[in-house]
């Protein structure tokens, strides 16, 4: 069950996408992974936001080592207007497309998986993007809502208020 949905996305952001960039490199050798994130380990999404990036992640690192005939991938990540904006940019096969795919498109050319890239991050109140990367591979960018800092209800429970 851990891999379906890891104790890891009750940590931070952080360290919930250093888990998956550690299962990726730890898979395939093939592939030089630049890593950047830019953010603190006191930085936390929602429970569904982070099962969303958690998913997404690895879904398109998984298409990098399957389909993108890439040697280079770079992951970056930073917060921005109280929303975590993560990049995952190769330097493969790339996408038939000059613009980011429609949800009609993915469907119609079968790209189902990035289907749920979309699905996981609007469920999670965010937006994903798949299009073309500069490098002339595939780029996936996921945006999620942060939490603001851990607030205590009447009862002494810890909740987590959305940042606004």
């Amino acid at each position: 069950v851990d891999s379906v949905r890891p104790r890891i996305l009750t940590e931070s952001t952080k360290l919930i996408l250093q888990e998956a960039v550690d299962t990726f490199r730890k898979s395939t050798s093939a592939v030089r992974c630049e890593v950047r994130i830019d953010l603190d380990y006191d930085t936390h999404l929602s429970l569904p936001a982070n099962d969303a990036l958690y998913r997404i992640v690895r879904g398109a690192l998984q298409n990098v080592k399957e389909h993108a005939q890439a040697t280079e991938v770079r992951i970056q990540a930073h917060i921005r207007d109280g929303k975590v904006i993560v990049s995952i940019e190769d330097n493969g096969v790339g996408l038939a497309r000059a613009h980011s795919l429609t949800r009609t498109e993915l469907v119609k050319e079968r790209h189902f998986g990035i289907q749920f890239f979309y699905d996981y991050a609007a469920s999670a109140g965010g937006v994903c993007r798949v299009g073309p990367a500069r490098s002339g591979g595939t780029s996936v960018e996921i945006i999620l809502p942060t939490l603001q800092t851990p607030l205590t209800s009447l009862s002494g429970s810890v909740l987590m208020a959305p940042r606004g």
